[in-house]
């Protein structure tokens, strides 16, 4: 199983193909396309005590505003209705967001949020697609539930862009230690009313396998390349982590994340193009060190059971 690792209050990773069939979108038209400004991350953060295994990183002060929000939905909801490359990918993905909705409610659903750039692009079409819904039925708009399962040795400036995020979006992030099952076992007792967690893998809409924590994995941007997600993110210029100029294309740790040699541009003053310049999408994961997995042993009665999950990250 594949679930994608996420930072506190609210992940992006590679792509998988499929598609399902959902219920036609019906939004207005709207004229707002290019209102959100881009900003670059810099700076350090540190993840605070290391003995500690739940962090909350928000207050009510950064809970976002109505007008933010109404200004996110505007941008979207105008682009899914503009002519353009993306616009059935757009549309396609709002539409499972809203399924989503409709079925669990705003209480009962969270992202899995850890800074990469697929995670941002499903946590922007959320944030739109959240204000609909609750304008929709008249209700006050809660803060974006969220989890983030800490990767080991993270990057500062994911860490920087992960707080950003939190005020950005209004975000009621938890951050929580692996390993993912016991971590998500965690959370689901600490928001024991979500039952839905959108991520950026599998299929649009599938249940956690056997033994593992139970509520339903939703993935509204599961059939996007890497053109795609960065077309998204540069024609709205929504704000992404810094390392993505740096020529970082897919974000592990410090340990097996490099910049993307494929990038390499001595005549760049970074000494790399940015990550939306790769034109190979198969090439995305060029800066990871080799595929690791990690492998456990459950005893079960007279039965030993297995486990392997694949280490992913955006």
């Amino acid at each position: 199983m594949i679930l994608e690792e996420t930072f506190v209050d609210s992940s992006s990773m590679d792509n998988n193909n499929n598609k399902n069939e959902l219920s036609t979108l019906s939004a207005e038209p709207i004229t707002n396309i290019n209102g959100w400004t881009h900003a670059s991350v810099n700076g350090d953060s540190s993840n605070g005590d290391a003995s500690l295994n739940r962090e909350m990183i928000l207050d009510d002060s950064s809970s976002i505003q109505p007008t933010d929000l109404a200004k996110i939905y505007e941008q979207v909801y105008s682009y899914a209705e503009t002519p353009n490359p993306l616009q059935a990918s757009v549309k396609h993905s709002l539409e499972i967001i809203e399924e989503a909705l409709n079925r669990y409610g705003a209480n009962g659903l969270a992202l899995s949020f850890n800074g990469g750039k697929d995670c941002t692009v499903l946590l922007h079409l959320f944030s739109a697609a959240l204000y609909k819904f609750t304008q929709k039925f008249g209700e006050k708009i809660p803060k974006i539930q969220c989890v983030y399962i800490t990767p080991p040795n993270p990057f500062a400036e994911v860490d920087t862009f992960v707080e950003e995020s939190i005020r950005r979006y209004g975000l009621d992030l938890i951050k929580l230690k692996g390993p993912m099952k016991q971590a998500l076992a965690s959370y689901l007792k600490q928001r024991p009313s979500v039952k839905g967690i959108l991520v950026v893998h599998l299929s649009d809409f599938a249940p956690t396998d056997p033994g593992w924590p139970n509520f339903m994995r939703i993935h509204p941007i599961l059939d996007w390349h890497y053109n795609q997600i960065w077309e998204f993110l540069r024609n709205l210029k929504v704000p992404y982590c810094d390392l993505y100029n740096l020529g970082y294309t897919s974000l592990g740790s410090t340990v097996n994340t490099r910049a993307n040699p494929d990038l390499r541009n001595p005549n760049n003053p970074n000494g790399f193009d940015p990550a939306w310049k790769l034109t190979d999408e198969s090439k995305e994961r060029s800066g990871r060190a080799a595929e690791t997995y990690t492998t456990k042993t459950i005893p079960s009665n007279s039965t030993t059971s297995v486990i392997t999950t694949k280490d992913e990250s955006n």
